[in-house]
């Protein structure tokens, strides 16, 4: 699940669907606030039983998933 807040110039839309075919991807737009209002947005729509979330400008750990589990 993507929490995206469109901008003039961005990429993203054009970089998730080469992987769409790959990955069950959902997105979700973000029309107003910052960080904390797309989490908001991934909690109230998400239904796993697991939910860790990063942001765009993260790198996480290549054992991030792993060691939350």
């Amino acid at each position: 699940m993507i929490a995206y807040k469109p901008f003039p110039g961005d990429k993203t839309l054009g970089i998730v669907d080469k992987f769409r075919d790959k990955l069950d991807i959902e997105i979700i737009i973000q029309n107003e606030g910052y960080f904390e209002e797309a989490l908001n947005l991934i909690y109230r729509n998400a239904d796993g039983d697991l939910l860790i979330t990063t942001d765009d400008d993260a790198i996480p750990e290549l054992d991030w998933v792993r060691k939350h589990i």
